[in-house]
Order: structure tokens, then sequence, then C-alpha cells
């Protein structure tokens, strides 16, 4: 995959220290050139009016107008920034993750399902299974063990994304982040 480089970002988190720690940690990555912040949706509106923000990293919760209802909004322009949520509350995190998503490919569209448990290999088969049977092209997952959706993906001709961890070496041609 090509490595995206040069890239100007905003950070938008009601919480300062929050806010100063992600401006921090994106001005210490390579690729990115330039971080401005916002402490708000409104202010992140405002220096997103110049169209220069390639990627927004942005908190769900903040007074007003949250991160979700910010994503909404920033889905309507001509040439909407990447979008990347970061933040504590998992009670939103299907959305946000269809939201984020969405802004590499409007057409996304996202289907949960719930396992019931943190853990069992079976039931994790089974639902990428269905997943994959109904269309699916790409799977992630929130789990403790990861290695079987991967995997079973990948089997299939399917996709993978995730985060903190790597599982390259677990569909080197399935796994996309």
């Amino acid at each position: 995959a090509a490595q995206l480089a040069g890239l100007h970002a905003l950070a938008v988190d009601d919480e300062v220290p929050a806010l100063d720690e992600l401006a921090y940690l994106l001005r210490a990555d390579a690729r990115i050139d330039a971080v401005s912040t916002a402490g708000d949706a409104t202010e992140a509106l405002r220096q997103l009016r110049n169209g220069e923000i390639d990627v927004v990293f942005l908190d769900i919760r903040m007074p007003g107008l949250d991160g979700l209802e910010l994503a909404r909004v920033l889905r309507q322009f001509a040439a909407p920034p990447l979008l990347v949520f970061v933040t504590a509350h998992d009670d939103r995190a299907v959305d946000a993750f269809e939201l984020g998503a969405q802004s590499v490919n409007p057409a996304v569209q996202t289907y949960t399902v719930f396992t019931g448990s943190w853990c069992d290999p079976a039931k994790q088969a089974d639902a990428a299974n269905s997943l994959l049977s109904q269309g699916a092209d790409v799977l992630t997952q929130h789990q403790d063990c990861t290695g079987t959706v991967i995997k079973t993906a990948e089997a299939k001709g399917a996709f993978t994304v995730g985060y903190h961890y790597d599982a390259q070496s677990l569909a080197p041609k399935g796994w996309l982040t």
C-alpha cells in the first residue's frame, strides 16, 4: 500500500490534556507535515473552511456539536477529509467506525454480530462466515483472540482491519491496517 505523506492533520478534542497529547503524537509522525488543533466542533469547522486539512482526528463526546455529528457534516463537503476517531467512549464506537470508513468509501455499510464472548473461535468463525456469505468484503472485530476472524476472512478472499495489533503475519494478503 502506498504510504501517505505530507498530511495536514486537525486534532479535535474538548479536553485540553488529551488534545495536547494527540497533537504531540501527530507532530512526531513523519507522515504529518502540519498539525492544527481545535477545542470543539465550531472551531474545527472554522479551520476546515479553507480545505487544507487532509485528515481529522476527532473525539466523539464534546459539548455542542459532538464528534459523530461533526463527521456527518464533514461528509457533505465537496472534498471531505479522512476521519480517525480517538475516544475512550465505546458506546458509540460502531457509529464512529462506520463514519470513519465512509470518509474513505461513502458506500460503506456496517453490520454488527455479537458473539457474546471475548474469545470463542467457533462463534467467531460462524459470525465471520455469516457476514461473508451475505457479501461482506471487509471484517473487523473487538475481541481478545483475533486470529480466527482474520484467517477466515483471508481464506474467503476478504480483508480485515483492526487496531492495536499488526496481523500482517496472520493474513499477508488480507490485512489492511
